[in-house]
């Protein structure tokens, strides 16, 4: 049962995660062009594709595959970086 439920994480969370993160990065552009300000719940909405990602990353170097891992552990890097991008104010 375990590996069943560790199997399916593995094969869905990445597909939620790069679902949000379209999601989120379409209402970000158009918020911005729009001149909006986003509120903290969707702010904090954006980071949980960098969660899903990094959590893939530790399943499947736990699993002990390295290769995949590291692919979506660097792919949660990159997501880290674009929030945190988003984040700061313009001058």
């Amino acid at each position: 049962m375990k590996t069943a439920i560790f199997d399916f994480l593995i094969s869905a969370l990445p597909w939620v995660a790069i679902g949000i993160f379209v999601a989120c990065s379409c209402v970000t552009v158009k918020a911005k062009a729009d001149g909006k300000e986003l509120g903290r719940f969707f702010k904090g909405m954006c980071w949980s594709p960098a969660a899903c990602f990094l959590f893939v990353a530790i399943m499947e170097m736990l699993d002990g595959n390295r290769s995949s891992g590291t692919t979506w552990l660097v792919l949660g890097c990159f997501n880290v970086m674009i929030n945190f991008a988003n984040s700061q104010k313009e001058d």
